[in-house]
């Protein structure tokens, strides 16, 4: 455990966001034991998933649990489970909410490095569009100190000329208006999670990639302790079904079906490789990996190498983890439990 990093960032409780909500706890944040991030699951969705990690809190009641569920827009949500006595708080964070302290004006800065963050967010858009999020460090370094802020980024003059770069570059012959939108729903989310104030804990645990593993593996970077993800199922997969199901064509305001009057094709590749981009750097960074599916889910690798898009490969065995990640931790028995995982790092 770094306590360095703890006693740094235990100012997180004077600072937290208006886009962040917080309940189920009374006066400053405790550092806890394991922080659970939990995509539109527990402990506002009755389901598997989220009677598993009930279940896991309830198991622990050595360890003290933190909640950081994240959701898309703000609603008013009803707890589903009696949260155990372990559960010392419960955050909400909604990654298409940018509130009004989103958009004050940061500190002055030299103009090369509020540039040089700039050309950072213009790599990563390009880098999700590949599949990939090579310049994450780059970004996060850049994103770290206050130099631009989420409102610069999302609806300034700055953030239109980055905008029409990346259109100019990456999509000239699509539709703008599309475009526009894609970007505000696939990529701004991505930059936000950047700007999330994430409470400190000894050991981050994600229950699946996408969004929640991206912001796990920003906890990781920030707090420089380490991030287990649990696999129920195969996420990306599961993205990839739906994007492939949704009608694209163009109504003309009619109904409520997406409307993507052209480049449908080109969209969809946005939206998979973004899932794509956030499941790699989720694999990549994290400590350890626990496969919770039971059937024929086998550990598997992210191939860039398919013909016509970035892919899943099933095609390997146990022996072949180091395709993955050279230093990543495989658990896939059922016999070998969580509370394994959490000694791996003595609490």
């Amino acid at each position: 455990m770094n306590e360095k990093h703890l006693a740094k960032n235990r100012s997180w409780r004077d600072r937290r966001s208006a886009r962040t909500r917080m309940s189920a706890v009374n006066g400053p944040l405790p550092v806890v034991d394991v922080i659970l991030i939990l995509e539109g699951t527990y402990p506002f969705v009755l389901g598997g998933v989220s009677n598993w990690a009930h279940g896991l809190i309830h198991g622990m009641p050595d360890l003290t649990f933190g909640l950081l569920f994240l959701g898309a827009k703000y609603e008013h949500r009803q707890v589903k489970y009696a949260l155990p006595s372990n559960v010392r708080f419960l955050l909400e964070i909604d990654i298409y909410e940018y509130m009004p302290r989103d958009f004050q004006k940061p500190r002055v800065s030299p103009r090369s490095r509020r540039q040089k963050a700039i050309s950072a967010v213009e790599q990563l858009c390009f880098d999700l569009q590949d599949g990939h999020m090579a310049s994450f460090d780059r970004v996060y370094e850049s994103l770290s100190v206050p130099i631009l802020s989420i409102g610069d980024l999302a609806y300034s003059r700055l953030g239109w000329t980055l905008l029409n770069a990346i259109y100019t570059a990456k999509a000239r012959t699509m539709a703008f208006v599309d475009f526009f939108w894609t970007w505000h729903y696939a990529y701004l989310p991505v930059l936000n999670l950047f700007y999330a104030e994430i409470p400190p804990a000894r050991l981050y645990h994600t229950i699946c990639t996408g969004w929640a593993g991206c912001l796990g593996v920003i906890a990781r970077k920030r707090f420089g302790v380490p991030l287990l993800l649990t696999e129920h199922g195969i996420y990306l997969n599961e993205r990839r079904v739906e994007i492939s199901q949704i009608d694209w064509k163009n109504n003309n305001g009619e109904d409520h079906e997406i409307v993507i009057p052209s480049g449908a094709n080109y969209f969809k590749d946005m939206w998979n490789n973004l899932f794509n981009a956030m499941t790699r750097l989720c694999y990549d960074r994290c400590d350890a990996l626990d496969f919770r599916e039971e059937a024929d889910v086998k550990v598997f690798y992210l191939n860039a190498e398919t013909e016509n898009e970035i892919g899943l490969a099933y095609a390997f065995e146990k022996e072949r983890i180091d395709a993955i990640a050279r230093n990543l931790r495989i658990i896939g028995d059922s016999e070998i439990s969580m509370i394994t995982l959490y000694g791996k790092w003595r609490f």
